[in-house]
């Protein structure tokens, strides 16, 4: 059973420390209440130094990035580790293999027109002659080779409308691909559309890429919370995260809800309580801020939430990033110490191990990938001029 994560006293076992001082307390009641108030300090402070990514093994600079980039994500391919980025202005995108510190484009030849503007989370790397690319306009998937030779492009049912998310990418998984689905006829601008469209909607679709049988069977995966569908609040939600663990199990996490969602090919087997110790409370747009783009802009910046949801194979644990809140108006110059986030460390039967908490100014979660020789992660760069791309390996 999962505790409420602000409890942390309570989490996995009884603390020796606890055990002592109340054996102490029985022998000396006259100290009783002093000895409670420092029991509950020791108990619950080793939380507070909480330290699972202890160490820094090594720092990566890739400096010859003389442009202006999106940084992308880590990948696995033929059995290298590779980063992916992209040039902002051209959307070439190219690819920094670890081994050998080697950089160079993705595609050794540009590839069709139509596809040329994706970007990085729009495509998905089986292997360097099978790429795919994700097309909202078409509402396909294209397989490329690395030499941007098309061998086919597969249109998905007009029924599902599929989107890949900056914080959700199209992601090539034991067979299928996983992308987010939207709905072209239901609108979230008004309270009662986004009811029905909680309701209706499958936010997650696997399309199976496993079998030569065609049209592609595509199912629709997933729920929104039932705090969402029943009450119809916008929190700018729409496409949870996922990740897939050893099991094939897909998990679903969504912003401003505290559980993670457990499914079995389409079913919902389980929901889980994992909830950050740094989240008090999480509010919905106000209907009549809906369409003010100042407001908009500030409640993503500001308001707290529950980001990308990793697995780690190599340990069999899960990593939910938190985003903290923060207050522009109680600080008008930029204050590095409260731009918090946090990494909660889940085990395989979803106790939670502990809480993180990083400066935003010094690492940020945009790249974040559990491998088997450590955590790697993006490390804050605040020079505009700066284009080295730095990355930090961390001891888990």
């Amino acid at each position: 059973m999962i505790t409420d994560s602000k409890n942390l006293c309570n989490r996995n076992h009884v603390n020796p420390w606890f055990r002592l001082f109340i054996y102490i307390t029985i022998r000396m009641k006259k100290y009783f209440f002093g000895l409670i108030i420092f029991t509950i300090i020791i108990s619950c402070e080793r939380n507070e130094s909480f330290n699972y990514f202890a160490k820094s093994l090594k720092e990566i600079n890739i400096s010859d990035t003389n442009i202006n980039v999106f940084i992308g994500n880590i990948v696995v391919a033929d059995s290298s580790l590779y980063l992916l980025y992209q040039d902002i202005e051209s959307k070439t995108l190219y690819k920094y293999r670890f081994e050998d510190q080697t950089i160079s484009p993705l595609f050794k030849r540009p590839v069709n027109s139509v596809f040329k503007d994706a970007y990085f989370y729009e495509v998905s790397i089986k292997a360097f002659d099978s790429i795919f690319i994700l097309s909202t306009d078409r509402n396909s998937i294209t397989l490329v080779n690395d030499s941007g030779v098309l061998i086919n492009e597969y249109y998905i049912s007009p029924d599902f409308t599929i989107i890949s998310k900056y914080d959700n990418p199209m992601e090539y998984i034991n067979g299928y691909i996983h992308v987010c689905n939207s709905s072209k006829t239901i609108g979230v601008a008004e309270k009662e559309d986004r009811i029905k469209y909680y309701k209706a909607i499958n936010p997650e679709l696997k399309i199976d890429f496993s079998h030569k049988t065609f049209p592609l069977i595509v199912n629709p995966v997933g729920q929104f919370p039932e705090s969402y569908s029943e009450t119809g609040d916008n929190y700018y939600d729409f496409f949870p995260t996922r990740c897939i663990n050893s099991k094939g199990q897909l998990l679903l996490s969504f912003n401003a809800d505290h559980n993670i969602y457990i499914f079995e090919g389409e079913e919902l087997v389980a929901k889980k309580l994992c909830k950050s110790e740094y989240i008090k409370s999480m509010n919905p747009i106000p209907e009549d801020r809906m369409f003010d783009m100042a407001y908009l802009k500030k409640y993503q910046f500001e308001e707290p939430k529950y980001d990308r949801l990793y697995y780690d194979k190599y340990r069999d644990n899960y990593y939910r990033i938190v985003k903290h809140r923060y207050k522009i108006d109680n600080n008008p110059e930029f204050d590095c110490e409260n731009h918090t986030w946090s990494i909660i460390v889940i085990d395989a039967d979803f106790n939670i191990i502990g809480e993180q908490k990083f400066k935003n100014c010094e690492y940020n979660y945009q790249v974040f990938f559990p491998a088997k020789e450590g955590l790697y992660l993006l490390q804050s760069n605040s020079d505009p001029q700066d284009k080295t791309i730095k990355l930090v390996l961390l001891e888990i």
